[in-house]
């Protein structure tokens, strides 16, 4: 092998190894439904649709960097064929060092109906607005997004980084 396929081998051998070292990085796509926190919170910076910096040092741990308005395309129940939902979420945290994406349904109003493998919000008359489903092994529930396939998201980490940005958040 010449010294450019050797160069190459190298090079992905690298991008191996910093996948598998450093996973925060990583864009996620899971929206866990957080009730312990007072806020709302992002992981990536794309996910805002407005949005404004936050002077450093005002808020250190978790760090945040930003804050802005997400919208998230939700079904209103499983198996619905209906359009989606467009959740507007205001005062939204971008904190690039969070595990996943989280929000708190208290904010949002309505009636929450935790069930067994399904989380449903229903709005004041009663009609369905999104919906959450159990994640197994994790004692969460994450939030069903439209058009997000369910093999691109990647929530691996432990638990107990969320309730570290639960707990920081709360101070």
């Amino acid at each position: 092998m010449g010294e450019i396929g050797e160069y190459w081998r190298d090079v992905k051998q690298n991008r191996r190894k910093r996948k598998r070292e450093d996973p925060q990085r990583r864009r996620c796509w899971d929206w866990i439904v957080s009730t312990g926190t007072s806020c709302h919170y992002a992981k990536n910076r794309s996910m805002f649709t407005t949005y404004r910096r936050v002077p450093p040092g005002i808020v250190d741990k978790p760090k945040v960097i930003g804050i802005g308005t997400v919208e998230l395309r939700v079904p209103h129940s499983p198996g619905d064929t209906q359009p989606p939902n467009v959740l507007v979420l205001k005062d939204f945290l971008h904190v690039p060092d969070a595990v996943c994406n989280g929000f708190n349904p208290m904010f949002l109003g309505g009636r929450s109906h935790f069930g067994k493998d399904v989380l449903q919000t229903r709005d004041d008359s009663d009609r369905p607005t999104w919906y959450a489903t159990f994640y197994p092994g994790k004692n969460l529930y994450r939030l069903a997004i439209a058009g997000i396939r369910r093999e691109r998201r990647i929530l691996k980490r432990k638990v107990t980084a969320l309730k570290r940005i639960n707990r920081s958040t709360e101070s």
